[in-house]
């Protein structure tokens, strides 16, 4: 994780069926218990069994992430962009369903998506940005086209400025 300045590394152990882990020792985070895994979508959290039972058409998958952003964020195609990386970011998402998140993501409307970038370690990625909805910049996530894997994501600041990055 890169903070103005600063690179961080940060660990997330994710419990299945037990308590997890958050690592960061950047004088603030240090260790922190986490309750089970849960990961969200908007208002819904999902459980690791129930994440791994979403579906992988994503046709299907849009519908189902458009009602589970419910109205959280500022609106729904915002907030489903939102949750299409927070379940890429930090979640054991098959393959599959990174997949599936990564199509639907392009069908989100705004987004725009750019191959042919590289991440900060040198792998190829496509990039798939949206202008935040407050007009303060832009969120783009770099993601494997091929497996869904997000790489990195960035947050742009309106000057085209990073203000955070974390590399995968």
């Amino acid at each position: 994780v890169m903070y103005p300045g600063q690179d961080f590394t940060r660990e997330s152990w994710l419990g299945h069926n037990s308590a997890g882990r958050l690592i960061q020792n950047d004088g603030t985070t240090g260790t922190t218990v986490l309750d089970q895994a849960l990961f969200f979508a908007g208002s819904t959290g999902v459980t690791w069994d129930q994440l791994f039972a979403l579906p992988r058409d994503p046709d299907a998958l849009y519908e189902w992430l458009k009602q589970s952003v419910g109205d959280a964020g500022h609106d729904v195609d915002s907030e489903m962009f939102v949750a299409v990386g927070d379940l890429l970011r930090e979640s054991p998402a098959p393959p599959s369903l990174r997949q599936s998140l990564f199509e639907v993501a392009a069908k989100i409307p705004d987004i725009e998506l750019t191959p042919g970038i590289t991440d900060a370690l040198g792998r190829q990625a496509t990039a798939v940005s949206r202008t935040n909805p407050y007009g303060n910049g832009s969120v783009r996530y770099l993601i494997d086209a091929s497996t869904g894997a997000l790489l990195e994501e960035q947050h742009i600041n309106p000057d085209g400025s990073i203000s955070f990055q974390s590399t995968v």
